[in-house]
């Protein structure tokens, strides 16, 4: 009686399980399964290897230079920039922080505002900037933001331009100059960059724009003139002065904050593809 029952239970359920494995191997069910897919710029990241650019707004500043950017990874790379000034930097001559900021030397008597708005600008000179770069992850394609540790340093070659005047009650029979009319002003800086880019295209070779902003320190180095006087006349109007003008020997130094916006663009080359998920 029992082995009959068995028998008649496997009789019952093995058309069952054979109709089960059928239905779930069955090609025409797999097809009508949901596929999981991720977005293209989370299993992967295009990312430019090589950029040329330009930026700009350095023009304002009498400078011309040529930047070049490596990326290792797409979040690492570093920035390189030279270039030339080739005229007085116009935004040091009307807005700058150094007229109110300059820490005095002993043997100086010059701002570095007051210098540099009476020399003219003499020859060109040079332009350097460097940076590491940070750029962060981005769920949008040939877009993010980035930031680099910059250092840059260039100068301006003026000559200067003896003046008869010593403020606004002294009046000068004679002006006697003495040493180099040639001056320097070193600019130095460090400064952190925040910026944003983009790409035009997803071609190998793709235009492209920046954005940024700086904020740091700067360093001025600078030939400063010893200015000193002595009575040379007496009359009704009052004593008149010889005004002796020399050229300091060495260099004077300045600090102020620096923060400034910008804008540049190129040329992006060889674009590779790197997956995010790993």
């Amino acid at each position: 009686m029992n082995v009959s029952l068995l028998t008649l239970f496997l009789l019952f359920i093995a058309p069952s399980v054979k109709a089960k494995n059928i239905a779930f191997t069955d090609s025409s069910v797999v097809k009508k399964m949901p596929v999981i897919e991720f977005p293209n710029s989370l299993v992967k990241q295009n990312y430019t290897t090589n950029v040329l650019k330009i930026s700009p707004t350095l023009f304002l500043r009498n400078i011309a230079a040529l930047s070049y950017v490596h990326t290792f990874t797409p979040t690492f790379g570093v920035v390189g920039s030279l270039g030339i000034c080739y005229g007085k930097d116009n935004l040091f001559g009307k807005v700058n922080v150094f007229a109110t900021t300059y820490f005095q030397n002993l043997y100086s008597t010059n701002f570095p505002l007051e210098l540099y708005n009476k020399s003219k600008f003499y020859a060109p000179t040079g332009y350097m900037y460097i940076a590491p770069k940070f750029i962060f992850k981005s769920i949008k394609p040939n877009k993010g933001s980035y930031v680099e540790l910059g250092y840059t340093r260039y100068n301006n070659s003026t000559a200067y331009v003896p003046t008869n005047t010593y403020g606004n009650n002294v009046s000068f029979k004679y002006v006697t100059f003495s040493g180099s009319r040639k001056l320097k002003f070193i600019y130095e800086t460090f400064a952190v960059k925040f910026g944003y880019q983009w790409w035009l295209s997803k071609n190998k070779v793709s235009l492209t724009n920046e954005v940024f902003f700086n904020i740091g320190i700067q360093t001025l180095n600078f030939t400063n003139i010893v200015q000193t006087y002595n009575i040379a006349s007496i009359n009704m109007q009052g004593p008149s002065y010889n005004y002796i003008q020399t050229t300091f020997s060495g260099y004077d130094r300045a600090y102020a904050p620096v923060i400034n916006v910008g804008y540049s663009f190129g040329i992006g080359l060889t674009k590779k593809t790197t997956s995010n998920l790993k």
